[in-house]
């Protein structure tokens, strides 16, 4: 435990704030909205750090997760793959019980008769 204690002794704001741009940046790749979720996060402890330095890296930590977990929710809400359900047919409608006549593009030439 002393170890952790003294390796986020070490932990500065600028640290948070480029976790954040690394996972934004991710984002492009992936484009989940989980690291768009996390690099906000990490974004909001480096500003909460700047502007507080005394913040213990268990506070840094604790925010960090909190805020994440949301960003994460927030994210996957924005994010969801599922479309709109597909409609549903109404019983007895001929109209939707027909198939769509193939159409062309370019005027086709008639045979003589």
């Amino acid at each position: 435990m002393a170890f952790l204690t003294e390796l986020f002794a070490l932990v500065h704001f600028w640290h948070w704030g480029a976790l954040g741009v690394v996972l934004i940046a991710a984002e492009t790749v992936v484009a989940s909205g989980v690291f768009l979720g996390a690099g906000a996060a990490a974004i909001v402890v480096a500003a909460a750090v700047y502007f507080v330095p005394s913040l213990t890296w268990e506070v840094q930590l604790g925010g960090f997760a909190v805020v994440a977990a949301l960003g994460a929710l927030v994210g996957r809400r924005i994010f969801r793959r599922d479309g709109p359900p597909p409609p549903s047919k109404a019983a007895g409608d001929p109209k939707l019980d027909e198939k769509p006549q193939p159409t062309s593009a370019v005027a086709m030439p008639q045979p003589a008769p």
